[in-house]
This record gives structure tokens, sequence and C-alpha cells, in this order.
């Protein structure tokens, strides 16, 4: 995503608004081994295809499945695309579009922005969470989420510069994924280093496996973005039933179960205390949890684009429903 033309992910209402504002007049999408998930596609698969769609995958029954393709070709992407680019001629300078390269730069830095951090506020943005822990970490680090608010402010904020360095639940939501993920990407690659990114929520499904993890003498950084809530239900409820049922969550201490399972422990909860926090996280040995106390006050981009679009895709009698819904809280509050 550090490429001149990269765009970020999706080009749907979901997706990174460069991808959005670059691929909406284009007339030919080549799509390279990709599956065209609702993770990727959007909410009900709300991306549109701007123009013709040529479809290679290795396997048979993703081609054509979600989107139709105009060219459906069933081939590893490898030496498909040596053939391809043995039929054109080399790409030179003379070739780039400079015009082009300015304005995906520029609406990348809009896609970047994040809420402003007050000094002595409690409360990191995700945002600005990840940009600085990408500036700590070497290119070729792994990165693992779970499934929840910070996976989604991941995809947009946490720029990948390394194939197969972003491994997130792609195809089904399921928590408790990212953290045993993560220590099977540290035993498969013990001198490339690897970060857990998990909600709060989602780790007392998996948390355990800190101690296999420090067992095996892993390196193993596990960050907990802890909101007070299961933040991404919490926002679907309040911006549809227009109420919050079941997503207050009463988390352990997370110290004590870190160090009784034979992880270190760290403590972010503010902004000001980020550069150092992470300075120490990056460096130390072992297996270590990072509570991080996250501002969690805005939409991640991909809910509210699949907010807006699940709403127009509803038909006007479930529309009608909701509204009446809500006005009857509204009433009896």
């Amino acid at each position: 995503e550090d490429h001149r033309l990269g765009c970020g992910y999706g080009f749907g209402p979901t997706g990174a608004l460069a991808a959005q504002e670059v691929f909406k007049d284009r007339d030919l999408v080549l799509a390279l081994g990709c599956k065209f998930s609702e993770m990727s596609a959007g909410s009900g698969w709300s991306m549109e295809m701007p123009g013709e769609l040529i479809h290679v995958d290795t396997a048979p029954d993703v081609l054509g499945r979600n989107y139709h393709a105009a060219m459906a070709v069933c081939a590893d992407v490898g030496p498909f695309l040596d053939e391809v680019l043995g039929l054109v001629e080399p790409a030179g300078e003379r070739d780039r579009d400079p015009a082009l390269e300015e304005q995906i730069r520029q609406l990348r830095r809009r896609d970047h922005r994040w809420p402003r951090a007050v000094q002595g506020e409690e409360g990191v943005p995700p945002e600005l969470f990840f940009s600085k822990l990408r500036a700590r970490c070497p290119d070729e680090t792994v990165f693992v989420t779970d499934c929840g608010n910070h996976q989604l402010h991941a995809l947009l904020h946490l720029t990948t510069r390394r194939p197969r360095t972003f491994i997130t639940p792609a195809d089904y939501q399921a928590m408790g994924f990212g953290l045993p993920a993560a220590v099977g990407a540290a035993l498969a690659h013990p001198h490339r280093p690897v970060v857990a990114l998990v909600g709060a929520g989602g780790f007392p499904m998996s948390g355990f496996a800190l101690l296999p993890a420090a067992r095996a003498g892993l390196n193993l950084p596990v960050v907990v973005f802890h909101a007070g809530a299961l933040g991404l239900l919490q926002h679907l409820q309040q911006r549809v039933p227009g109420q919050e049922t079941g997503v207050s969550l009463r988390n352990p201490i997370f110290k004590d179960l870190a160090l009784s399972l034979g992880a270190g422990y760290l403590e972010i909860s503010r902004p000001t205390q980020l550069e150092h926090g992470l300075r120490d996280l990056t460096r130390r040995q072992g297996v270590v949890l990072l509570n991080l106390k996250v501002r969690d006050d805005g939409w991640p981009a991909y809910l509210e684009g699949a907010a807006g679009a699940s709403w127009r895709n509803k038909p006007l009698s479930e529309k009608v429903m909701l509204l009446l819904r809500r006005a009857k809280r509204a009433v009896k509050k």
C-alpha cells in the first residue's frame, strides 16, 4: 500500500476514499487472486464494478461467483502475470501519470486523518495508535487482527508494505481468531516480528494462548483494544435500533492475567504515553500484553459505508418498520 499507485483496500462505499475516487471512472478491473468476500467488497457486496471484470484465481468456484466476470481465468496469478507482462512493453518513466499519482497521494492523506489528541485526555484514538505503531515496526512485521472495531480501523490506517504481512478473519468474522493465529505466525516465522491486535471482547475467548506462547519462548506483542464495550456491535446498535443491549464488558484485570500466564504487561491510556509505550513494547523480549485504552468516539470508515449501503439496500417496508420502532422508543424515553 505504500506504492505510489496504491489506493488502499476496496473501492466501494466501505473502502478507502482514494480507491473509491480513483476506481469510479475506470472501464476495466483486473482481479488477481481475490474472492470478493464481504470484508473486501463491503456489506451486502455493496461495491460495484465500474467496468468489465477479468477475474483470475486458482479456485474455479470463486470465479464469477459474487461478481459477474466478463472473462474468468482459472490460473495461478504468478504464471498468468508472467505471460501477460511478456506481451507488453516494459513500463518506463514516460508511462507514469504524475496527475494521478498526486491525486492518490492527496486522497490517501485524507484517508489517514485522525481525531485530534488533547494533552492529558483519557483514551487513545485508534487511528493515531496505528499510525505510531506502523512507524515503529519494520516493513516485514506481520500484523494479525481479531474482528471488531480495531480490525476495521487497521484496514485503513495500518499500511501494508510487504506481501503476507496482514492476517485478518476475512470471510467468517470469528472473535477469538487473532491471538492463536498470531502465535501460529510467530512459530512459522521465528525471525520476523509479529504483532497481535485483539479487542477486549475477543481476548477472553482465546487469551490463554498467551501461556503456550510464553512456554515456546516467542517474542509476541499482544495489543488489547480496551473501550469498555463490544465496540462494533455497540456502534451498530446505536445507529439501527437506537438502543444498546448486551454490549457492555466486564473485563478481567489484564495485568494479573498477563503476569499469571508468563507474559509481561504494559498499559497506555493517553496519547502522550504512546511514544514511550510503543518503544517499550517493540523492544521487550518475550510475550507482552499491552492494555490500550482507546477513545473510540468515531465510526470506522468501513462501518460508516456499510451502514449507509445497508440502509439503501433495505426494502421500503423494512425502513418504515425500523423508523417506527425508533420513534416509539424515543416517545417512551
